[in-house]
C-alpha cells in the first residue's frame, strides 16, 4: 500500500521552474499527508541529486533543485523508465517491444496481438506500470498534474497494425 502512496505523491507533485533564476522548485501539498521521510525516500529513489528540503508550517514541503541537478534527475528518470520498459517486456509475454518519444507524450507497446486480446483484463497491470513510469517523467520536467496527457498505442507485432490506443487523460 506504500507503495501506491508513492505513486500517487509522484503523480500529484507541482512542479515549477523559477523564471531564469537556477533554480527549480517541487511543490507538495499539504493535503497529500506524507511524513518527510517519505518524500526523502521518494526524491532519493528518483535520483541520486543533491536537493533542498523544506518543510513548511502548513504541512507542505518545497524541494529545490539547481538547473543542472535537475536535468541530471530527468537523465535519472529516463534511466529508470527505460529499465523499467525492458522488465516490463520480460515480464509480459505478449509485449515484445515499448518505445517512446523524447518528452514521453508518446508510446508505443508492440503485442502479440491474440495473446493481449485473449488475456486483456490480466494484461492491464502493464500499461499501468508503464503509464507510471510516464507521468513520472512528464510531472518531474514541468507538465502540472492536471495538464499530463499521453498516448500508448498497441501495435500488432504481426502486422505492425494499431490495436487500440489508450489515451491517459480519458483510460486511466
Amino acid at each position: 500500500m506504500k507503495k501506491f502512496a508513492v505513486i500517487f505523491l509522484v503523480l500529484t507533485l507541482a512542479l515549477t521552474a523559477c523564471g531564469n533564476q537556477t533554480k527549480v522548485t517541487i511543490d507538495i501539498p499539504a493535503d497529500l499527508e506524507y511524513t518527510e521521510a517519505e518524500l526523502i525516500e521518494t526524491i532519493e529513489n528518483k535520483s541520486d541529486a543533491k536537493y533542498t528540503l523544506i518543510h513548511n508550517e502548513d504541512g507542505s514541503f518545497v524541494v529545490e533543485l539547481s538547473q543542472k541537478q535537475h536535468e541530471e534527475l530527468l537523465n535519472d528518470i529516463v534511466e529508470k523508465n527505460v529499465t523499467a520498459f525492458a522488465e516490463v517486456v520480460e515480464k509480459y509475454d505478449f509485449i515484445k517491444d515499448i518505445s517512446h518519444n523524447d518528452d514521453f507524450t508518446a508510446l508505443t507497446m508492440v503485442v502479440e496481438e491474440e495473446a493481449y486480446v485473449e488475456n486483456e483484463t490480466n494484461n492491464m497491470m502493464a500499461p499501468m506500470i508503464v503509464a507510471f513510469f510516464n507521468v513520472s517523467y512528464q510531472f518531474f520536467s514541468g507538465v502540472e498534474y492536471e495538464a499530463i496527457d499521453f498516448t500508448i498505442d498497441f501495435i500488432n507485432a504481426d502486422t505492425d497494425e494499431l490495436i487500440e490506443t489508450y489515451v491517459f487523460s480519458e483510460d486511466f
